[in-house]
């Protein structure tokens, strides 16, 4: 399951929101030099390409997973693969691609030379990219400043070309050449709407050029009647993107409002507006009471933690919580659950749940602890919450 939500993550990443690239400002063209880096990307990300096929008769076992040959051009061997990894990538980032072997699960490995994909990525290609070739002649400049280029990018599909998700890549010069920077904390921000840009420039009253990068932090994942998304506004400076305004959307509404920037984070209104003990807190977390469970329900998204129980007729303890982090663009919260740690599964929504047979300990006392199998331990700073605060808020705003 783990090694499935890794993929899945990065499969999110790459496809980002549902909204149509803007097409404001200067000149949309994007060179060839341009289009055949961002191809090899894709090749990378999901090892599909014109010339890429797989061998099933040559295979390998790996930590007890099956891998199949895949060939082409650039995956012949790890030689020509890391070659194309070094021309797509720039310095900062190309570490992080190239292809290195290690005992944990991993979607490529190599074995004398070749490399091999696993059998379980296949199925994922299959699934979210069969059919579905780059398009092209759709690139679309975002921004263009000093020495940064944000170039916005679809797929074809069956379906009509403007329902399919865009995303948006990075790319920074260096030696004369736009290389990307495949940096997690950018990729987070995906391209927006014409009309959520229009609202954006006109609240911050920023020019209408492509001088500064305006991004959707969370819009892919929707919650519930809380239909609000976070937006991030970059000045470009040289080689860098630097945070310098964010807001929250009603996207029932259309209102904008004005969110806090706190260095490269964007501080959670919910958050702000919940009163808590502290301000030297980090999360904000609230037991859900069964008996009134209901009136929240419609608004909050829970993932669950804990224990699955393969016995349907047990009696399982299925306790919520609600959590309020005060970053919205926190790359997640660590959980500990019998000594072991895990992420986030959220990607940090301004406010969301979690349930299952777990019970919450802070540093010096519990919150709601009978029955449970798992014991959740949080941050030192972090505050309990008064469920009707909450249920007040989400009804209100």
């Amino acid at each position: 399951m783990k090694k499935i939500i890794i993929l899945a993550l990065s499969l999110l990443l790459l496809t980002g929101c549902t909204n149509k690239p803007t097409s404001s400002g200067s000149s949309n063209n994007v060179d060839n030099e341009i289009k055949n880096t961002i191809t090899k990307y894709i090749e990378i990300k999901t090892y599909t390409g014109e010339d890429i096929t797989f061998d099933e008769n040559d295979t390998k076992t790996f930590n007890g997973e099956t891998y199949t040959r895949i060939l082409g051009e650039d995956f012949n061997s790890v030689e020509d693969y890391n070659k194309m990894i070094n021309s797509t990538f720039t310095k900062e980032t190309v570490k992080y691609n190239l292809l290195k072997d290690s005992n944990s699960f991993s979607a490529i490995k190599s074995d004398d030379g070749k490399i091999y994909i696993s059998n379980q990525t296949l199925e994922h290609i299959n699934q979210y990219y069969k059919d579905r070739p780059l398009d092209l002649d759709n690139l679309k400049v975002i921004s263009k400043k000093d020495d940064i280029l944000i170039v916005g990018f679809t797929f074809i599909s069956e379906t009509n070309i403007e329902d399919r998700p865009i995303s948006k890549l990075v790319f920074i010069k260096e030696n004369d050449k736009y290389l990307i920077h495949d940096d997690i904390s950018k990729l987070s921000y995906n391209a927006v709407s014409e009309d959520e840009e229009n609202l954006i420039r006109k609240h911050f009253n920023i020019p209408d050029d492509k001088s500064t990068f305006i991004g959707n932090f969370n819009n892919s994942f929707p919650n519930k009647k809380y239909n609000h998304s976070t937006y991030g506004v970059f000045e470009i400076n040289g080689k860098t993107l630097t945070l310098k305004e964010a807001c929250d959307i009603n996207k029932d509404t259309n209102k904008v409002k004005t969110l806090k920037v706190d260095g490269e984070n964007i501080v959670n209104n919910i958050f702000e507006d919940i009163p808590h003990e502290s301000d030297d807190v980090e999360l904000l977390i609230c037991y859900v009471p069964e008996d009134k469970a209901n009136l929240t329900d419609d608004y909050i998204e829970y993932s669950f933690m804990g224990t699955f129980d393969e016995n349907p007729k047990s009696t399982k303890v299925n306790n919520k919580y609600i959590i309020i982090p005060k970053y919205i663009n926190d790359p997640g919260h660590k959980f500990e659950i019998d000594g072991v740690y895990h992420s986030s599964p959220t990607f940090s929504l301004p406010i969301y749940g979690v349930e299952g047979d777990i019970k919450i300990e802070f540093a010096s006392k519990e919150y709601n602890l009978e029955g449970a199998k798992n014991d959740v331990k949080l941050l030192e700073n972090a505050n309990v919450v008064n469920y009707d605060h909450i249920v007040k808020y989400l009804t209100e705003n």
